[in-house]
């Protein structure tokens, strides 16, 4: 089931350290066997070993097979699998006529960058952060070459590892890889994503330099990130919690991240799209069962969170390498 073959990177392995990635995921590869995954584990184990006839990627829900494809008591058994992958951060997605309403209402980002990436056909992608695979599938509507999602998330690797055996997509693949693997990436990609991401490190420069590294000349990054509205250079770094998370620490103005950007090599810098996230992007659902943004910001100040601060806008870029 899970695998470090990677001879689907073999038409640029010039530019990859084939060997050092096998051995970083031959270790990785082997936690998704611990007892904390169990149940997910056996969802993949009991999978129904069907593939669906109906997809459709290019509308907001990713749709893979439709209900009419399967008995209702194997779709009440895919339910049950689908229902173990809880809470569902990215989406919507309909398997099988089952309607999968993640936290994230995933789309509304897509369709924000869409108009503003290159065309994806036959070129080689890399989603960092990829979680459950939801703008991997957004990308194979357009026929890449390649789609390669990077997650060190053992639960989201199964995840999509459940869709996409219904899927059957052979131009895409995950690895339990973080940011810092980049650097086994040498000029392969023409286009990155990283989504949600800088800001839960404390190295934001590190990782904008590891993407630059891993992009083809000319190739294209999408950023997006969590910001604040001061006009000057300067990030927000909070004092223990940003929105109740402990694991956020540079917030940064547009300029700031602007400057972020070109500081790490990029070029030809666009800022796309700045405004607060609302609460009808982000919220609880009945597949994610979580405190989300409604939780987390003032409930008489929508504009502050529970700590005080400015509440997040989502920031856009696009950025090249020269």
């Amino acid at each position: 089931m899970i695998q470090t073959n990677l001879n689907y990177l073999k038409d640029c392995q010039s530019n990859i350290d084939i060997e050092k990635l096998k051995l970083i995921l031959l270790k990785r590869n082997r936690l998704l066997f611990d007892e904390v995954n169990k149940s997910m584990l056996k969802a993949v184990s009991d999978q129904p070993n069907i593939h669906a006839v109906y997809k459709n990627y290019k509308d907001n829900a990713i749709v893979i097979g439709r209900a009419e494809e399967i008995a209702p008591e194997m779709q009440k058994t895919i339910q049950a699998h689908l229902e173990t992958f809880c809470p569902w951060r990215k989406g919507p997605f309909h398997i099988y006529g089952i309607e999968i309403d993640a936290e994230w209402r995933s789309e509304i980002k897509w369709n924000r960058i869409a108009p503003h990436m290159d065309n994806l056909e036959n070129k080689s992608i890399c989603d960092l952060g990829c979680n459950n695979g939801y703008f991997m599938f957004k990308a194979a509507a357009s026929n890449p070459a390649l789609v390669l999602g990077m997650d060190p998330t053992r639960k989201f690797k199964l995840a999509f590892y459940y869709l996409n055996h219904f899927a059957q997509e052979k131009n895409l693949h995950m690895e339990l890889l973080g940011f810092e693997d980049l650097a086994y990436f040498n000029d392969v990609f023409d286009v990155l994503l990283c989504m949600g991401i800088i800001y839960h490190h404390e190295n934001p420069v590190q990782i904008l330099r590891n993407c630059h590294h891993s992009l083809k000349k000319g190739g294209q990054i999408i950023l997006e990130t969590m910001g604040i509205s001061s006009k000057e250079e300067i990030c927000l770094f909070p004092k223990r919690r940003y929105a109740n998370m402990p694991n956020v620490w540079f917030i940064p103005s547009q300029t700031a991240a602007e400057n972020m950007l070109r500081r790490s090599g990029f070029t030809d810098i666009k800022c796309i799209y700045n405004d607060f996230l609302d609460k009808g992007e982000q919220r609880k659902t009945n597949w994610a069962r979580v405190e989300s943004l409604g939780d987390f910001t003032d409930p008489d100040n929508p504009k502050r969170t529970i700590e005080g601060y400015e509440a997040p806008s989502r920031i856009y870029f696009t950025a090249r390498k020269k």
